[in-house]
């Protein structure tokens, strides 16, 4: 993605984030620590901006593609709210060929 990002702060980003780990607590019992290798800190002060940055660059690339449903020049191919992402296509054969056949990232 080309978003004129500091080269400096996307290595805090990346230092930040290579350091996550978490663990599982049921009942009286704890799992190990592992590590978190994707997505964003839930309730995180950046995450939803990063969340926006991530998917706006896939809904670009998705109308770039011509692929999924537009009502005259309004393109409706991927409806977002919230964390919730919705693909919407003319047929069963578009949206395979929306969904699985073109990578998105």
């Amino acid at each position: 993605m080309h978003r004129n990002v500091p080269h400096s702060f996307l290595a805090v980003l990346m230092n930040w984030y290579s350091k996550y780990f978490a663990f599982v607590r049921w009942g009286n019992f704890v799992s190990r620590q592992f590590q978190i290798l994707a997505g964003v800190r839930q309730g995180g002060v950046l995450s939803p901006s990063l969340f926006a940055v991530f998917t706006d660059s896939i809904v670009c690339k998705l109308r770039l593609a011509g692929d999924g449903a537009s009502i005259g020049r309004h393109y409706l191919g991927c409806v977002l709210y919230a964390d919730d992402i919705m693909l919407v296509c003319n047929s069963i054969t578009a949206m395979q060929t929306f969904a699985l056949v073109r990578p998105i990232c």
